[in-house]
């Protein structure tokens, strides 16, 4: 939320996103990728076309 008067957008945060169990996953890798899917860096380096969220490291 954002003060009144400031002129800013209060800032808003996608929906963190589930993932389904099953498909041979084990609970490890279930895990690890709804970690990587709700990771903010990840969806930033794929919307500016990077291969990996590494790329913020090094820029």
């Amino acid at each position: 939320m954002s003060r009144p008067g400031s002129g800013k957008k209060p800032a808003t945060r996608s929906l963190k996103q589930r993932v389904k169990t099953g498909k041979g996953r084990t609970v490890s890798q279930k895990i690890w990728l709804e970690r990587q899917l709700n990771d903010p860096y990840v969806k930033e380096a794929r919307r500016l076309g990077y291969r990996s969220r590494a790329a913020f490291k090094l820029i």
